[in-house]
């Protein structure tokens, strides 16, 4: 059976949250010592069944609750997601990869599964992320080849376009919701605050 890779973009400057997103305390009260919203994203790809993740962030240091991941710092000038996508599938071998944001928790493992078993480029309709994709060269040469366009060009969406991306049917049960700013993230916990479907 093919082994499946993920990677868990992490990056970015958070401008609308005001602190970085990915080191966020989960609220999570099965817990004394609740978990970083990176280690809990992380967590949810393991639980989903894949194995080898690439992060990318713009810090060096990962939690050493969780090892076995390979860390990518963002390198040189960021030009949005694609410039840590470009650099993860670099570091992943070829095969499928299933892509998903770090400010999404209420992600549910049924939709990771979805992506992860397709065998061509697909994401849920109305949002490029999460998506899945083919890790070859061909896929990585476009991907950096994107990463240095500017505007609408160098973003997620037209490079799934470009591959030729197929929409999967979501429902609010998926979970695609993200958590952009201090308001979002409060009121995402608030709706889950039985905990039963997003916590750990």
């Amino acid at each position: 059976m093919q082994r499946i890779s993920g990677i868990l973009l992490a990056g970015g400057q958070s401008r609308r949250m005001g602190r970085d997103k990915a080191w966020l305390p989960v609220p999570c009260h099965s817990t004394n010592s609740p978990p970083i919203l990176l280690e809990f994203m992380l967590e949810r790809l393991y639980t989903a069944g894949i194995e080898r993740v690439a992060v990318s962030c713009n810090r060096s240091d990962l939690p050493q609750s969780i090892p076995g991941n390979i860390l990518i710092s963002d390198r040189g000038i960021s030009n949005g997601p694609l410039t840590g996508i470009a650099s993860c599938l670099d570091a992943l071998p070829d095969g499928r990869v299933v892509i998903i944001p770090v400010d999404m928790p209420g992600l549910s493992i049924s939709a990771i599964h979805q992506l992860m078993h397709h065998t061509g480029v697909v994401c849920y309709r109305d949002h490029a992320l999460p998506c899945g994709i083919v890790n070859c060269t061909e896929t990585r040469s476009l991907v950096s080849q994107r990463a240095l366009q500017n505007g609408r060009s160098a973003s997620v969406r037209a490079l799934l376009d470009e591959l030729h991306v197929e929409h999967l049917r979501c429902s609010s049960r998926d979970g695609l919701i993200n958590t952009n700013t201090p308001e979002e993230w409060q009121q995402f916990w608030e709706q889950e605050r039985g905990y039963d479907k997003a916590c750990c």
